[in-house]
């Protein structure tokens, strides 16, 4: 009697689940169309893989005026009076403070007293000598002419009685030099009256025009000072300090006031150089400052690094506005990064992935069967960025592919499901009027 082979009922249950299974995914008939009813129905999605990806970063900054200044004299002195306090605004060219200047005005009053006189004097010199002063000089002339003649008769009776030794030496010599002292008094009183005949030289009026345009310039030079005793607004602004007091001694360039522009405000933000190297004058940025929000452009990039954050400041302009900003108030800066990925990537959301072991993703593509099922496949991703709603992921998947992305929960790698289709929408015909 031949022996009896014993199975174990757990491997008849395995056996039976085997045999089924295969018929399920494919070993046995096609699914029919009363079992689509029982599958599973997800919606897919496309991948698009790409090589590079956008995204915004923020950084703060602080808020800057545009121009602020330290004002003072330009020349020293007694401060005559203030004519405004911290907190005014002023216009362009508004005077805000004044020096002593009694000393500068005497000194030009005695400048324009010597330029009158030397022009009184040029204008003699061009316009010649008057016919009376001429006719004085003549008689000059005439009047030692005649002294000369009597003094050279006197001269010639002295020279023979000196020399019969009728008279001394002394007596000659007084005749002789009395002479000669005439003679030349008579050759000076001559070119004098023939220079007023022949008028004033060119050099002596050209000489007397070139003092005159010396206290010109020595005036202009008072002038000037006298404007540096005023100091006016270089732009309009508020005045955000004030230094001294009226009566105070002060030194040039010695700082009164400290002015702050209020139609232009920039933002002060340190990159990393890389993204900074990344931005281009002229470039839109977001900005917040507070609860509003401005489109600030990038006004210049300083070529130096601070030396304590290791950042390159960036400065944004930012556009006039109803509501003032103050300076030094923080500032939120949106700067969008353009990375470069070493592996292509896809963006898949949130919903379609279900975590995995450090730190990895799964995610769920689909396979179409022969009977126009699809199978669901598994796979494993990287996290590569994140906006909140979309994860960037890269993996094992190909162009094109589709992954689930709704009802995840729901299914399980080998589990054969259907694909969501949208309903078209009916249109129905509108019935027709009768002609």
């Amino acid at each position: 009697m031949p022996k009896r082979i014993l199975i174990p009922a757990s491997l008849l249950l395995v056996i039976t689940l085997i045999s089924g299974g295969f018929y399920l995914y494919g070993g046995g008939s096609h699914t029919t169309k009363e079992e689509y009813s029982d599958l599973v129905t997800v919606k897919t999605e496309e991948i698009k893989l790409i090589d590079e990806y956008t995204y915004d970063r923020f950084f703060t900054g602080s808020v800057a005026p545009r121009q602020l200044s330290k004002i003072g004299f330009q020349r020293g002195g007694k401060v005559e009076s203030i004519l405004t306090d911290i907190g005014d605004y002023v216009q362009k060219g508004d005077l805000l403070a004044t020096l002593e200047k009694r000393h500068l005005l005497a000194k030009k009053a005695e400048l324009l007293s010597q330029k009158e006189q030397f022009q009184a004097l040029l204008l003699e010199l061009e316009n010649g000598a008057r016919s009376e002063k001429i006719e004085a000089a003549l008689a000059t002339v005439e009047s030692l002419e005649a002294l000369v003649q009597q003094q050279q008769l006197s001269f010639d009776r002295h020279e023979k009685l000196f020399a019969q030794k009728a008279i001394s030496n002394e007596l000659y010599d007084k005749s002789k030099y009395g002479l000669n002292d005439l003679k030349a008094k008579l050759k000076g009183a001559q070119s004098q009256y023939q220079e007023l005949l022949s008028g004033t030289r060119p050099e002596k009026i050209a000489a007397q025009k070139a003092a005159i345009a010396v206290l010109s310039s020595q005036i202009h030079s008072l002038d000037l000072n006298l404007e540096d005793c005023l100091l006016v607004a270089p732009y309009s602004g508020i005045l955000t300090e004030r230094f001294l007091d009226e009566g105070v001694v002060v030194s040039p360039s010695e700082p009164l006031f400290e002015i702050q522009e209020i139609d232009g405000f920039e933002v002060w933000v340190g990159l990393p150089v890389t993204l900074a190297n990344q931005l281009q004058a002229g470039e839109p940025s977001p900005i917040t400052i507070g609860s509003e929000r401005y489109i600030g452009t990038v006004k210049t990039i300083l070529p130096k690094l601070d030396p304590l954050t290791r950042t390159q400041t960036v400065i944004f302009s930012l556009p006039k506005t109803e509501k003032p900003v103050v300076s030094g108030e923080l500032a939120r800066c949106q700067i969008s990064v353009k990375e470069r990925l070493a592996k292509a990537a896809f963006w898949v959301p949130v919903s379609a992935l279900v975590e995995s072991e450090r730190g990895l993703w799964d995610c769920y593509s689909v396979d179409s069967q022969e009977d126009g099922t699809y199978l669901v496949v598994k796979g494993v991703v990287e996290e590569v960025a994140n906006n909140g709603t979309e994860i960037l992921v890269t993996g094992g998947f190909s162009p094109r592919q589709k992954i689930i992305v709704t009802g995840v929960e729901r299914v399980v790698p080998g589990q054969i499901v259907t694909l969501y289709q949208p309903q078209k929408p009916i249109i129905e015909s509108l019935p027709t009027s009768p002609k």
